[in-house]
This record gives C-alpha cells, sequence and structure tokens, in this order.
C-alpha cells in the first residue's frame, strides 16, 4: 500500500506529535507498505530509529506545504497530522490532493477545542483548529491518540468522517532488554514541555518536597527552555529540600 505523510518536522527540537508521527511511518514501513513523508526538515530524532528494518525504505521529500500540483495513485492514502494555525491554505491544498487523486484521507488528532475547554485552566484559541476542522469534513478517518481524545473528536469533528483511535506506542528497537532494575535507586526521569501551560510543566515545581529527598531528578525537556523565573522557583526548591536538579535538552 502506498501511503504518503504531510507533516511539519521540527529541525532542531523534539516534538511529541512529530515525533509520534514519525513513529507511524516507521510502522507502517516497516509492515511493508509504501511511504513517503512530505516535510519541511529531517528532524534530529530521525535517527533515534535507524535500528528499524524499515527506516532506510522511508522516502523524504522535503517540500512543504506539497504543491497542490501533487498527483497521488487513486486508492493511496494520505495521511495528514495536522498543526495549530489560522491559515488555511494548507489544509485546502490536502483536501485539493485528496479529492483530485481519489485517495483516503487520514487526520491525525492530538486534541480539540471542546477536550482543552473542559479539562485545562488554559485555554486556546479555537480558530487554531479551523484548518483542521476543514480537513476532518473530508476525511475518510480521524484517528485520535486516546480513547479520551475520540471521544471529544467525536463531538467537535461531528458527523462526518469515522473515528478511531491508538495510543502512541514506543520505539522497541531503543529499549535495552538487559536493563537491570534496582531498588535502591533513588533518580526520577520527568519529561517536561513548559511553554505550553496546559501541559502542566509548571506542576513539577509542587512536586519538589523534603519528600524526596536525597533524590536526582532529571527534567527531560525536548522543545524549548524552562522560562527563567520557573527555573529559579525549581532550583530554590529543590536546593531547600536536597534535591539534586537536573536538566536534559534534546537528547536522543
Amino acid at each position: 500500500m502506498n501511503i504518503n505523510i504531510f507533516s511539519r518536522m521540527p529541525k532542531s527540537d523534539y516534538s511529541g506529535g512529530r515525533y509520534l508521527t514519525w513513529a507511524i511511518a516507521e510502522a507502517l514501513s516497516l509492515k511493508g507498505n509504501n511511504v513517503t513523508l512530505y516535510t519541511d526538515n529531517t528532524p534530529i530524532f530521525s535517527t533515534d530509529f535507524k535500528a528499524s528494518p524499515g527506516h532506510k525504505k522511508i522516502n523524504i521529500i522535503e517540500e512543504f506545504p506539497p504543491s497542490s500540483r501533487l498527483v497521488l495513485n487513486s486508492g493511496d492514502i494520505l495521511f495528514v497530522t495536522p498543526h495549530l494555525t489560522k491559515e488555511k491554505l494548507f489544509y485546502l491544498k490536502c483536501v485539493r490532493i485528496a479529492l483530485k487523486s481519489k485517495a483516503k484521507l487520514v487526520v491525525l488528532n492530538f486534541e480539540t477545542p471542546n477536550m482543552i475547554k473542559e479539562l485545562s485552566p488554559f485555554p486556546k484559541n479555537p480558530k487554531l483548529w479551523r484548518g483542521t476542522k476543514y480537513l476532518a469534513k473530508y476525511a475518510s478517518t480521524v484517528l485520535s491518540i486516546s480513547a479520551l481524545g475520540n471521544q471529544y473528536a467525536v463531538k467537535y469533528f461531528e458527523n462526518g468522517p469515522r473515528f478511531n483511535y491508538v495510543y502512541p506506542g514506543v520505539n522497541s528497537f531503543a529499549i535495552k532488554p538487559n536493563i537491570q532494575k534496582d531498588p535502591s535507586n533513588k533518580r526520577i526521569l520527568i519529561f517536561a514541555r513548559f511553554h505550553d501551560k496546559h501541559k502542566g510543566g509548571d506542576d513539577i515545581l509542587d512536586l519538589l518536597s523534603k519528600r524526596l529527598s536525597g533524590y536526582e531528578i532529571r527534567i527531560m525537556v525536548g522543545c524549548g527552555y524552562v522560562p527563567t523565573q520557573l527555573l529559579d522557583k525549581l532550583l530554590d526548591k529543590a536546593s531547600s529540600s536536597k534535591i539534586n536538579l537536573k536538566f536534559i535538552y534534546r537528547v536522543n
């Protein structure tokens, strides 16, 4: 099967949604599909999957957004990872290419405005989803990354496409099977994102207390940096609680 993926990719950062998109491309290639990724950059995390037998078979075309003159094969799948923007040009091109090619359109969904409004104290502008909502009207499937997200997607995108969900997997080729668990190991690894408030990065401050005295806590930051004001608070609280706090940026 020919599967074409349209997705922006960061050049020098880690992004959870883009990382998932790459992992999906790897999985589809591993299963014997012909996978072509149209993107603006080959990201730094692509090498995380070099051990996968399907890795070198992924065809990367650095053209984003793809030209609306692009014609896919009839019956191909066009898999789109949306990005938040008020501009609709990219989404208009996706629909045009899918309809002209008679390709099936699949849209990846991370979260919807109704989900954020109900569950998060940090609202986002619903207009950022205008393009995604337009895209969903023509989609065969809206694929959410969780069962909960799927419930909100059904309500938000209404009665257009088919809805389904699949939880993000792990890079099984990078897992070391011989790691030994050490019950005396007093280390904690936290993955955090700070420039999107609803991601909960600020909540780490509440976790630091004397109960964790003697622990080493490493905070892995894949995108952006820790805001200066929050960083000072984290370091002060860690020091008073006798916690060894370290920050790691963009680790493969």
